[in-house]
């Protein structure tokens, strides 16, 4: 049967779990980093950290990505999982070999999904991009999808659990992608994806909502996605995210929690900036 998002050798590489290997800091080294590579000069200069969690799955082409400096070799099978505000790299460096990354993006209860063309005249492009709620995917938390360094645990048994939830949010994937499905209005997919980073923006209280970070979740370039996001919620980001803030500080300083406390859960590097910031927006 034809498959709406993967081609044959994608599926391939998807559904064959027993040949995957990871990249994770938390697991004992499965996929060796590079040495001497010449993108460890990039990638020290292009970190991304970000509250949301995220999984790559490389398809096809050869290249590297950085994970806490160093440089992986993005071979097709390998599962990179990136955690909360773990460092790795801020998109692709020029002159990338082609090939097609599956991306993941994992925000409160969401999972947006998009599929990368890199290399090319572009540099980098979505192919397509999907939104949804994690457990039509099938999985009830995200935990599953990530180790705990602290849990007592063996990690031979995290890893058997990771596997089976990175093999099931796929196949949910893959057999979404078999089902005829009615044409969907670019401008009801845009709306949605909109509306998921708006719950996101709410949820998190603003923290870590950077523009770049916002765009790659939605799957757009900077500039479009902030058209896209004043069209669709009608206000602008930096507004939502202003109020998301606001709203979050209300309910934390009822909840008589520290300034400390509350400086870092709305992404303050200390609690004067967090003073700064209350005098600006005229709240006691």
């Amino acid at each position: 049967m034809h498959n709406l998002l993967f081609s044959p050798s994608d599926l391939a590489i998807l559904t064959h779990p027993d040949r995957w290997r990871f990249a994770a800091t938390a697991f004992p080294n499965e996929v060796a980093p590079a040495r001497r590579c010449a993108h460890d000069t990039w990638t020290r200069a292009h970190v991304d950290t970000h509250p949301h969690r995220e999984i790559l799955i490389p398809l096809s082409g050869r290249g590297y990505y950085g994970l806490r400096g160093r440089s992986y070799p993005t071979r097709p099978g390998v599962i990179f999982l990136f955690d909360a505000m773990e460092p790795h790299d801020l998109r692709y460096p020029p002159g990338h070999a082609p090939a097609a990354h599956l991306w993941f993006h994992f925000t409160l209860g969401q999972c947006g999904v998009g599929l990368m063309r890199i290399g090319g005249s572009t540099g980098h492009r979505v192919q397509w991009q999907r939104s949804y709620l994690l457990s039509e995917l099938g999985l009830a938390s995200v935990q599953a999808l990530f180790p705990d360094p602290d849990s007592a645990i063996p990690l031979e048994s995290q890893r058997c659990r990771c596997v089976a939830a990175v093999a099931l949010l796929v196949a949910s994937l893959v057999e979404k992608g078999c089902r005829s499905q009615p044409a969907v209005r670019v401008a009801d997919v845009q709306t949605d994806v909109i509306q998921a980073v708006v719950r996101h923006i709410r949820e998190s209280h603003g923290h870590g909502c950077q523009l770049q970070n916002l765009a790659r979740i939605a799957g757009y370039s900077k500039y479009h996605f902030l058209r896209l996001f004043r069209e669709r919620a009608g206000i602008s980001l930096r507004r939502c995210v202003a109020d998301a803030r606001a709203s979050g500080y209300r309910q934390m300083t009822a909840a008589h929690l520290p300034l400390k406390v509350i400086s870092h859960k709305l992404g303050f590097a200390h609690p004067s900036a967090l003073c700064r910031w209350r005098r600006q927006q005229g709240l006691p």
